[in-house]
């Protein structure tokens, strides 16, 4: 898909109750002090992370340190994010390794159950702990200098039960979060964050003689479009305004696999969607509108919660 280059753009998506704001900025979704915690005894808020991948790159590793999370009267609760393996404080990891339907619990933290405002993810982002590893085996720092100052901050309430387990997964967009400028890579954190209960998964197969009249696997990916009957398109987010109300941009993407001619898109909220095959998403530049995408297959599927949707692109 996207390759690595100037053009590249971050978007923010968002999805369900949560809805992020990349960097530690605010929004009108933060409802402050006036939350209060409404429930009695305590639940488990499990948050997991996967990875929509970016081309050209072996690696991206970002360093987690700490969680901030926000109740109104109850106050704030913050927790160190911790290695599973060692118990450092701390946890880099790499997530290339997290796509598809792929995930790794980020970290779980015992709540009082109740309605929370916001939370927070705190990042380190020396060299040394999180970084960009290109397919050339260069390695190259991440350059984000209000996620080192505030963390990025996930906007908008959502609640923890007693005696149960929220689980959330945040799709760390990386096509859209990764700009370079220069020699700097710009990391500006792009995520979807679902409700694992309420979100299925998407799979299936294109067709070889399909990928060759097409031009070749390379840039061939599946776009998935929110609804029925969604008209295909680019990408396009523009830099310093909002993205026009009559632009279709697909939610998440998946590459198709060069070997096994398979895509798995995960974590889809249930409900409709339109998905297209195109193979010209290597040229889909983020801040150009209207490009001539060429989109295959365009069809309906639904999303069932606890399930994987089959769908596969023929002749």
């Amino acid at each position: 898909m996207n390759k690595i280059s100037s053009s590249l753009l971050i978007s923010a998506i968002a999805s369900l109750a949560l809805l992020l704001s990349a960097c530690g900025s605010d929004s009108s979704g933060d409802s402050g002090d006036g939350d209060s915690i409404n429930g009695s005894g305590s639940g488990t808020l499990s948050v997991n992370l996967t990875d929509a991948p970016i081309d050209e790159a072996n690696k991206v590793v970002i360093h987690f340190t700490k969680v901030l999370i926000h109740g109104g009267d109850a106050g704030d609760t913050e927790a160190t994010i911790t290695d599973p393996l060692t118990g450092a404080a701390g946890r880099s990891i790499n997530l290339m390794n997290l796509q598809g339907d792929n995930s790794v619990v980020l970290f779980e933290q015992t709540l009082a159950a109740g309605t929370y405002s916001w939370m927070r993810l705190d990042l380190d982002l020396d060299v040394s702990k999180s970084y960009i590893e290109l397919t050339d085996g260069s390695q190259h720092a991440l350059d984000c200098t209000s996620c080192e100052t505030s963390g990025f901050k996930l906007n908008n309430s959502f609640s923890v039960e007693s005696e149960a387990i929220m689980a959330y997964t945040l799709d760390f967009d990386l096509r859209k979060s990764i700009t370079v400028a220069g020699n700097k890579y710009k990391l500006r954190p792009t995520l979807r964050v679902i409700a694992n209960a309420e979100s299925g998964h998407l799979s299936g197969e294109v067709d070889g003689t399909l990928i060759s009249n097409l031009g070749g696997v390379e840039g061939c990916a599946v776009y998935v479009y929110e609804g029925n009957d969604i008209s295909p398109q680019d990408i396009y987010v523009p830099e310093n305004e909002s993205v026009p109300n009559d632009q279709n941009n697909p939610i998440p993407t998946a590459n198709v696999d060069p070997i096994t001619f398979g895509y798995t898109v995960g974590f889809l909220v249930a409900g409709n969607y339109t998905v297209a095959l195109t193979c010209d998403a290597e040229d889909d530049d983020v801040l150009a509108q209207d490009q001539t995408l060429f989109f295959y297959g365009e069809e309906n599927v639904v999303i069932e919660s606890g399930q994987t949707t089959i769908h596969s692109f023929a002749l």
